[in-house]
């Protein structure tokens, strides 16, 4: 499979927080009646099914995808890669990455000190120009940046820690104005996304006080994390890496909030859905190798565990039974807007999904759909998006994509496609209000839902302009007509 290259635009950052097309008005927002849905996977899965423990996605394609995900994590498509940093790095005018961090600078300081602010802190105040000039900018050293860079083997880093990425070197949120629809708590426009644990990255440059690191991730997008949650990989340490992947093979965690306990029998840290570490023994499924920071800043292997049931070889095979124990976990776990509190937004939850099963996804639902084989259903009405999708999804391995945000199609139930999500909620077509899921769940795909009329379908055709349906057990395509398809 050909491996492409998402480099880093500012557009990237700016759509990355997605799933967002329905914030809630602050004293407008409605509970969505979830309960009128089972989030129990199994009852829509049925284990004594010829096919539960049959893996849904071929060993030819799957072995193109696991290969193709290693290159993205610590290969040639990696930030340990010196023509996969450069291309960054070399990127000209308004997509360099000084041109990116000054232009994101410049959009949230926007109308500091005037009667019309932009930007808010947790208070409800407006951020005053002295805080973006002198708190921010001035760490930023945007000076750093403005001459050539170049790749630097030593700058080649990992993540020791689960990190929150941020579009400035700060903890501090910034808020949209909460008096306008659809902004203030939870959205803070800094949160990027979340970096798990064992992430190889790349070091840019450091803010002036030392204290924020601005890397380069696996998925191409650069951003500012807290310097004491990476460490330095030194070429030795990169080749243990390398080489105990080689030899005993990677595993993979399947199950959010998991330990991982060290030889001492305390907790290290716990882990998340997705998070990928060097195994010790091909033999021993949950030992694995993984990275702390010595007192000189470079990382180190120690030798760890994780329960038997949070962790598996990788990949996992792809059969629905093991499909139905990744997601019965996250089920019910709120949406984490951008990644917020390690909680996952819609792109996040399928990309950490698909972690498990040896599948790289982008971070950003528009990348992420052009991943398999697309069906583009978007001059169909609503009721016939509907019906083509229960025609032709594939349970596990369909995305389903609109502008914004991206599901997994589970199978149908009651005459309706059935997916799962994380999304923060619906609204109706003035506005006016937002009805609140807030959590990865399970929801069926209706032309209109019986609890509220009101409220805008995800399938609709006048709202929403985009309806794709990608087939992750087959390899990409330049999309394929519905009519080609049924043929």
């Amino acid at each position: 499979m050909k491996i492409k290259k998402k480099l880093v635009t500012v557009s990237f950052i700016l759509f990355l927080q997605s799933c967002t097309t329905s914030r809630p008005e602050i004293n407008k927002a409605q509970i969505f009646p979830l309960n009128n849905y089972s989030q129990n996977i199994q009852r829509f899965i049925n284990p004594n099914s010829p096919d539960y423990n049959i893996p849904l996605i071929s060993n030819n394609v799957i072995l193109e995808k696991e290969n193709a995900y290693k290159e993205h994590f610590f290969g040639e498509q990696s930030p340990w890669s010196d023509s996969f940093v450069s291309g960054i790095l070399n990127k000209q005018n308004t997509d360099s990455i000084y041109s990116v961090e000054k232009f994101l600078f410049q959009k949230y300081r926007e109308n500091c000190d005037t009667d019309n602010p932009k930007s808010f802190a947790t208070n409800l105040k407006p951020y005053t120009c002295d805080w973006f000039d002198n708190q921010i900018l001035r760490n930023m050293d945007l000076n750093q940046f403005e001459q050539k860079l170049f790749f630097y083997k030593n700058n080649r880093a990992i993540a020791t820690n689960n990190i929150s990425a941020r579009t400035f070197p700060t903890n501090s949120p910034l808020f949209y104005d909460y008096r306008l629809a659809g902004e203030g708590y939870p959205f803070d426009m800094l949160q990027v996304s979340s970096i798990w644990v064992g992430t190889p990255l790349y070091i840019v440059g450091k803010s002036k006080d030392k204290e924020w690191s601005l890397v380069l991730t696996n998925s191409g997008f650069v951003t500012w994390v807290p310097s004491n949650k990476i460490a330095l990989a030194s070429e030795k340490f990169i080749f243990e890496y390398q080489e105990n992947v080689k030899k005993h093979g990677l595993r993979v965690v399947t199950q959010p909030h998991s330990p991982i306990i060290n030889n001492s029998g305390k907790i290290e840290l716990r882990a998340y859905t997705g998070s990928l570490f060097p195994g010790q023994q091909q033999e021993e499924t949950n030992k694995v190798f993984f990275p702390i920071s010595l007192e000189n800043g470079y990382a180190k292997f120690i030798t760890a565990k994780i329960n038997e049931d949070k962790v598996s070889i990788f990949p996992l095979s792809s059969s629905p039974k093991n499909f139905v124990n990744v997601i019965q976990p996250l089920l019910g776990r709120p949406y984490g807007w951008g990644g917020l509190y390690y909680y996952n937004d819609c792109s996040q939850e399928l990309r950490n999904i698909f972690s498990v099963f040896g599948i790289w996804l982008p971070r950003n639902s528009a990348y992420q759909y052009q991943e398999g084989k697309m069906i583009d259903l978007s001059n169909y009405s609503t009721q016939e998006r509907l019906e083509a999708l229960s025609k032709l999804g594939r349970k596990f391995v369909t995305l389903v994509y609109i502008k914004g945000h991206i599901m997994l199609y589970i199978g149908n139930f009651n005459n309706a496609p059935l997916v799962h999500n994380n999304i923060w909620g619906l609204k109706p077509a003035d506005n006016s209000y937002r009805s609140i899921i807030g959590q990865s769940s399970l929801i069926p795909l209706l032309s209109s839902y019986p609890e509220n009329p009101e409220l805008i379908s995800i399938a609709d055709d006048k709202y929403r302009p985009k309806f794709i349906i990608t087939y992750l057990d087959e390899l990409p395509n330049n999309g394929d007509s519905v009519a080609k398809v049924l043929k």
